[in-house]
């Protein structure tokens, strides 16, 4: 097992991921950008509409990475390979299940589709395509019970490295037989099998560093003490987090029309990887924080809460006011004028965005305190919510309307119950928490509204572009800075960082 420290193996997650991330983000930009000229909008529509539909039906996941991760971090800290062997065995057995059910679900769903994609394409060719995004759904199944124990052995980089490798030969492959063919279905085929590929080599990856794993289990496990509550409760949470993040593109899809899926995919592509960067950063200390809370140490945990809570709000900010600033300009050079969203619309899109990043620290710490039973009804309601409010606020403002349901269904419930529950758990008031965040979200405000008024007077190229960049990192910098530098989790923040970079240079 891995025997490293926590920093050090956070740190080696976090670089490796960077690395990975940024490669699969200038892969997804030149593979869109292809993806577009040669197959135009009502394709990149019906892509993203049925890779949601396909997040929707991983409910039948039911939440169990989430307990799988928990539930492993204690034999691994003891060095259990024997319980550890038999929590494998357990969950590979559920996992053929699961994607025997996701397959049976998404078979189910076929006569449906007339109702949910609005397109002239042909429908033939449209049940087809579906089907194929299926199938890659169905065949990660088979090894994410092995892919947990290496995220949870704090091992991260070895996924992503596995994964940047066949992101690559993926989309290159794709960029040639799209310029070459100009075939959905052939793009779509070369998927499939590079997640079959991939899923191959991590899975052989993972029996050569942890070759107990293929020991036959003489007493096998029908059920695990405690696990079969934690999956359930997991399970409640899993579905709300679905119906809030993945039922956008679907209601656009039968509300406003499947074109508009397309449009507003080349916002969440950007928004989606700049999430994927942040959410490194939060799974690659995920497995050292669960590990740490399994030690007990809640006064750590504490300090560590509010150095996370001021780094991601800073990070939120910036990013927020990037977006903001040039997502018009970007858009309109890269594929043009027709793409573009309305002022407002884009300004939910970030709202949401910056929502989210704000409170990633409430998601690393659910996560590895294992808080699935203390917010399961919490997020239902949050669920519910988002989905009666999407249709409501659809029908009346069309794209605007959908995203501005989600913000306001977050806000009214998850967003001030979790911390709650998360301080109540480490024997802290929420009251110094949101304190914290009203300062940090003024200051977002002022930086905002600095930002705004200065590039009015900047124009519209691609250099234009850069300096926005710059100044929006810059100006949400610099007031951070100002109102925090005499704030112990600054001076901690401060050191952390310190200790990464010194890290990155010896690597």
């Amino acid at each position: 097992m891995n025997t490293q420290s926590r920093s050090l193996n956070s740190n080696r997650n976090l670089f490796y991921g960077l690395i990975s991330q940024s490669i699969t983000l200038i892969l997804q930009f030149v593979g869109r950008t292809v993806f577009i000229y040669y197959l135009g909008s009502e394709y990149l529509g019906v892509n993203g509409l049925y890779g949601n539909i396909l997040n929707v039906l991983s409910l039948a996941e039911l939440g169990i990475d989430n307990v799988m991760l928990f539930s492993l971090y204690k034999p691994i800290d003891e060095n259990d390979k024997t319980k550890i062997a038999a929590l494998l065995d357990y969950y590979k057995r559920i996992y053929r299940k699961i994607a025997m059910a996701v397959l049976s679900l998404g078979l189910l769903l076929v006569p449906f589709l007339k109702l949910i994609v609005k397109s002239d394409l042909d429908y033939t060719h449209l049940v087809l395509y579906y089907l194929l995004f299926l199938l890659n759904s169905v065949v990660s199944y088979f090894v994410a019970y092995k892919s947990a124990l290496i995220k949870a052995d704090q091992n991260t980089f070895i996924i992503n490295n596995n994964t940047t490798v066949f992101n690559f030969i993926r989309q290159i492959v794709q960029i040639v037989f799209l310029v070459i063919t100009k075939n959905y279905t052939v793009y779509l085929v070369i998927q499939v099998f590079c997640t079959i590929l991939s899923n191959y080599s991590i899975s052989k990856k993972a029996d050569r560093l942890y070759p107990f794993i293929n020991v036959k289990i003489t007493n096998k496990l029908s059920k695990v003490s405690g696990l079969s509550n934690d999956i359930k409760n997991a399970f409640l949470y899993r579905f709300s987090n679905i119906i809030i993040g993945n039922t956008d593109n679907i209601l656009i899809s039968v509300i406003v029309g499947t074109v508009y899926v397309g449009y507003y995919s080349n916002y969440s592509l950007f928004i989606f990887n700049i999430s994927v960067f942040i959410n490194m950063l939060v799974t690659s200390v995920l497995s050292s924080f669960g590990n740490l809370y399994a030690s007990g140490d809640n006064d750590k945990m504490y300090k560590l809460f509010n150095v996370t809570t001021l780094f991601f709000q800073w990070l939120g900010t910036a990013c927020s006011l990037c977006f903001f600033t040039v997502f018009d300009d970007f858009i309109t050079i890269w594929i043009g004028r027709e793409y573009v969203l309305s002022k407002w619309t884009v300004f939910i899109i970030v709202l949401n965005f910056y929502n989210e990043t704000i409170f990633d620290p409430l998601w690393l710490y659910r996560e590895s305190m294992g808080l699935f039973k203390e917010i399961r009804f919490i997020r239902v309601c949050t669920a519910a919510i988002n989905l009666v409010l999407s249709v409501i606020l659809g029908k009346l403002f069309g794209i605007f309307g959908i995203l501005f349901a989600t913000f306001i269904s977050k806000t009214i419930t998850c967003t001030w119950y979790e911390p709650y529950t998360i301080l109540k758990k480490l024997g802290h008031s929420v009251k110094k928490y949101w304190l914290l965040q009203l300062k940090y979200s003024i200051l977002a405000v002022i930086s905002f509204l600095i930002t705004i008024l200065i590039c009015e007077y900047i124009g519209h190229n691609f250099i234009c572009i850069v300096i926005k960049i710059i100044l929006s990192f810059c100006i949400s910098s610099a007031v951070f800075l100002l109102f925090n530098l005499k704030d112990p989790s600054f001076k901690t923040l401060k050191i952390y960082a310190s200790n990464i970079i010194a890290n990155f240079k010896k690597k």
